[in-house]
């Protein structure tokens, strides 16, 4: 019996050391901050205490563009693989058809 038990925990004690693969796990990260910039020509206009963001160009032609950033440093552990992303976006208003968005890396 005790012969059996050494197997038992010998074995249990070996499965738990083998090394495991991680799991998938679907993490959901609100925006920590948001702004607009305004074209001008000093490039010091922007509004990021306003409800919305906007993007695209006014009736004038100057550009507005829109930048969202997320803390993933905070919500990821270090060493974990990003596979997917998917971003949500909700548009109120439109006078054009969909917009390209770009990667703004800082």
């Amino acid at each position: 019996m005790k012969r059996f038990l050494r197997i038992i925990m010998g074995l249990f004690v070996t499965l738990a050391l083998l090394p495991t693969s991680g799991r998938a796990v679907a993490v959901n990260i609100p925006a920590s901050q948001d702004n607009t910039l305004y074209e001008n020509a000093t490039g010091a206009v922007s509004n990021g205490a306003g409800d919305y963001f906007f993007t695209g160009r006014t009736r004038e032609g100057f550009k507005r563009r829109a930048v969202i950033k997320f803390d993933i440093a905070s919500n990821i552990p270090a060493g974990a693989t990003i596979t997917s992303v998917t971003l949500h976006l909700y548009m109120s208003r439109s006078r054009r058809p969909p917009f390209t968005a770009r990667r703004f890396i800082r």
